[in-house]
């Protein structure tokens, strides 16, 4: 089958197509170590594609290059929470931008809730444009998948790739002006 591609096509396509799994391995004490940091580095790189895959899809981080996207990967954390963790609580400094991967969270001013997001919504947006506390408790309802995409260093990374700011602040407008319109229709 591999007759006529180039041996690095091979070795790609078999990354692709083989699950990562050493099984049972007796190994020296300096093989673990290393084996150690083979898998982080398999692990941090599947979370980076997955991050990358799920931001793609917001309308903060549309339209990014897959260079950008990659970037942003690197900043951002796949975390889970239990239902009924406080994810933010009013007044906490706002240091972190939320995407739902799976799961529910509810966003409550004064015990009111005001909106129950779901998968793919982005909560703390506003965060990029001021530096204000947050504005309202966020609460996971259901066990929850979220990334967290942490603001300072988004502001950095915005200012390193100018595309990247360009784009995401454009975004940013369109955001905040389609949730506005909507909760002006309330």
């Amino acid at each position: 089958v591999f007759e006529k591609v180039e041996r690095i096509d091979v070795v790609r396509m078999a990354k692709i197509t083989c699950p990562f799994d050493l099984g049972e391995m007796k190994l020296l004490e300096s093989g673990k170590q290393v084996c150690s940091l083979v898998e982080k580095g398999f692990e941090t790189k599947m979370a980076g594609i997955t991050i990358a895959a799920n931001v793609a899809n917001t309308i903060l981080f549309k339209n990014l290059s897959e260079g950008d996207l990659y970037h942003l990967g690197r900043i951002s954390r796949i975390k889970k929470f239990p239902a009924g963790t406080p994810l933010a609580k009013e007044g906490d400094e706002a240091n972190s931008i939320f995407l739902i991967v799976s799961g529910e969270v509810e966003v409550r001013k004064q015990e009111k809730v005001i909106s129950v997001q779901k998968d793919g919504f982005l909560i703390g947006e506003m965060s990029l444009v001021d530096d204000a506390p947050r504005s309202a408790d966020l609460i996971v309802t259901q066990n929850s998948t979220i990334i967290d995409v942490n603001i300072k260093q988004l502001k950095r990374l915005m200012d390193i790739r100018p595309r990247l700011g360009s784009v995401v602040s454009m975004n940013l407008a369109k955001s905040l002006s389609s949730k506005l319109r909507m909760t002006s229709k309330i």
